[in-house]
Protein backbone atom coordinates (compact mmCIF):
# COMPACT_ATOMS: atom_id res chain seq x y z
CA UNK A 1 0.00 0.00 0.00
CA UNK A 2 2.74 2.46 0.43
CA UNK A 3 3.73 2.54 -3.32
CA UNK A 4 0.23 3.29 -4.30
CA UNK A 5 0.89 6.82 -3.72
CA UNK A 6 2.34 6.71 -6.55
CA UNK A 7 -0.81 5.32 -8.48
CA UNK A 8 -2.86 8.39 -6.97
CA UNK A 9 -0.17 10.58 -8.05
CA UNK A 10 -0.32 9.61 -11.86
CA UNK A 11 -4.02 9.14 -11.67
CA UNK A 12 -4.10 12.78 -10.79
CA UNK A 13 -1.24 14.26 -13.13
CA UNK A 14 -2.94 11.99 -16.39
CA UNK A 15 -6.50 12.45 -15.10
CA UNK A 16 -6.46 9.13 -15.82
CA UNK A 17 -7.42 6.98 -12.76
CA UNK A 18 -7.04 3.04 -15.07
CA UNK A 19 -4.91 1.28 -13.38
CA UNK A 20 -3.79 -0.77 -16.33
CA UNK A 21 -2.78 2.19 -17.73
CA UNK A 22 -0.76 3.55 -14.44
CA UNK A 23 1.40 0.19 -14.78
CA UNK A 24 2.10 0.57 -18.68
CA UNK A 25 3.41 4.56 -18.47
CA UNK A 26 5.46 3.40 -15.45
CA UNK A 27 7.05 0.76 -17.39
CA UNK A 28 7.39 2.57 -20.50
CA UNK A 29 8.06 6.11 -18.67
CA UNK A 30 10.25 5.46 -16.57
CA UNK A 31 12.97 3.54 -17.88
CA UNK A 32 12.66 6.74 -20.83
CA UNK A 33 13.34 9.09 -17.53
CA UNK A 34 16.49 7.54 -16.27
CA UNK A 35 18.08 7.60 -19.32
CA UNK A 36 17.67 11.54 -19.18
CA UNK A 37 20.67 13.07 -17.90
CA UNK A 38 20.35 14.69 -14.12
CA UNK A 39 20.37 18.19 -16.18
CA UNK A 40 17.15 17.44 -18.31
CA UNK A 41 15.57 15.39 -15.21
CA UNK A 42 15.54 18.51 -13.63
CA UNK A 43 12.93 20.25 -15.89
CA UNK A 44 10.38 17.65 -15.11
CA UNK A 45 8.02 17.69 -12.12
CA UNK A 46 8.94 15.06 -9.23
CA UNK A 47 6.23 12.56 -8.01
CA UNK A 48 4.65 13.66 -4.76
CA UNK A 49 4.17 10.80 -2.89
CA UNK A 50 2.49 11.40 0.64
CA UNK A 51 3.16 7.73 2.14
CA UNK A 52 7.04 8.45 1.61
CA UNK A 53 7.42 11.41 3.56
CA UNK A 54 7.83 12.30 7.20
CA UNK A 55 4.43 13.72 8.28
CA UNK A 56 3.41 9.88 6.90
CA UNK A 57 6.39 8.38 9.81
CA UNK A 58 5.62 10.51 12.07
CA UNK A 59 1.64 9.17 12.59
CA UNK A 60 2.91 5.79 11.70
CA UNK A 61 4.93 6.00 15.11
CA UNK A 62 2.71 7.79 16.98
CA UNK A 63 -0.40 4.64 15.96
CA UNK A 64 2.33 2.24 16.76
CA UNK A 65 2.38 3.33 20.72
CA UNK A 66 -1.18 2.57 20.35
CA UNK A 67 -1.48 -0.59 18.44
CA UNK A 68 0.96 -3.36 17.46
CA UNK A 69 -0.16 -3.62 14.24
CA UNK A 70 1.04 -0.25 13.33
CA UNK A 71 4.53 -1.13 14.79
CA UNK A 72 4.59 -4.20 11.90
CA UNK A 73 3.25 -1.76 9.56
CA UNK A 74 6.22 1.02 10.52
CA UNK A 75 9.07 -2.16 9.98
CA UNK A 76 7.82 -2.72 6.71
CA UNK A 77 7.68 0.86 5.49
CA UNK A 78 11.18 1.30 7.24
CA UNK A 79 12.24 -1.57 4.92
CA UNK A 80 10.79 -0.17 2.01
CA UNK A 81 12.13 3.11 2.54
CA UNK A 82 16.16 2.24 2.83
CA UNK A 83 15.01 0.06 -0.44
CA UNK A 84 13.77 3.64 -2.06
CA UNK A 85 16.51 5.66 -0.43
CA UNK A 86 19.90 2.97 -1.89
CA UNK A 87 17.74 3.09 -5.25
CA UNK A 88 17.79 6.65 -5.55
CA UNK A 89 21.23 7.58 -4.23
CA UNK A 90 22.64 4.85 -6.51
CA UNK A 91 20.50 6.20 -9.74
CA UNK A 92 21.97 9.81 -8.13
CA UNK A 93 18.43 11.11 -8.15
CA UNK A 94 18.34 13.21 -4.74
CA UNK A 95 16.84 12.02 -1.97
CA UNK A 96 13.83 13.99 -1.10
CA UNK A 97 11.58 13.12 -3.49
CA UNK A 98 10.58 10.61 -0.99
CA UNK A 99 11.24 12.12 2.48
CA UNK A 100 9.75 15.76 2.02
CA UNK A 101 6.61 15.67 -0.23
CA UNK A 102 5.45 19.19 0.77
CA UNK A 103 8.93 20.19 -0.80
CA UNK A 104 8.66 18.27 -3.98
CA UNK A 105 4.94 20.39 -4.45
CA UNK A 106 7.01 23.47 -4.28
CA UNK A 107 9.77 22.79 -6.38
CA UNK A 108 6.85 21.58 -9.60
CA UNK A 109 5.76 24.89 -9.66
CA UNK A 110 6.31 25.74 -13.51
CA UNK A 111 8.16 21.95 -14.50
CA UNK A 112 7.57 20.17 -17.26
CA UNK A 113 4.33 17.62 -16.43
CA UNK A 114 4.51 13.94 -17.21
CA UNK A 115 2.32 14.29 -20.19
CA UNK A 116 5.81 15.34 -22.13
CA UNK A 117 8.07 13.15 -20.84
Amino acid sequence: MIDGDHYFWYALEMKDWNPLHGIKWYLTSIPAWFKLPLKEREKFKRGVFICHGLLFWMILVALSFLYQFFLWVLIGVGVHMVADLIDLYLRGEPLYNKIFPVYVMKRNKNKKGLREL
